[in-house]
């Protein structure tokens, strides 16, 4: 699941692995072996990478579906007027909710 994640993301920024490699400092052959699933990333890489494209690290491994975190989704949705985790819980929801409407 990393490996196509690390991939998909890597490319809808429009990241060339040499330059995603200049922003975590390793070489680009590092990035190739991830993407490849023939090396894995440490616990504090994969947090590195995560940052970088704005997503949890739950979803970079396959554990969560939610792209964005909490605080980019809740920049997202209110431009970074304040929002308590309730409420964004509760838009959460509802985006689920509408997700799983309109794919019946």
């Amino acid at each position: 699941m990393l490996t196509d994640r690390l991939k998909e993301l890597r490319k809808s920024f429009k990241l060339s692995q040499r330059a995603l490699a200049g922003r975590l400092s390793v070489s680009q052959q590092t990035v190739a072996k991830w993407e490849l699933g023939g090396a894995t990333p440490n616990p504090e890489m994969l947090s590195e990478i995560a940052d970088v494209f704005g997503v949890s690290v739950d979803y970079l491994i396959g554990r969560s579906e939610t792209r964005l975190t909490k605080n980019a989704l809740k920049f997202a949705l209110f431009d970074g007027a304040p929002m308590d985790d309730a409420a964004l819980e509760e838009v959460m929801r509802f985006a689920e909710y509408t997700r799983e409407k309109y794919r019946k």
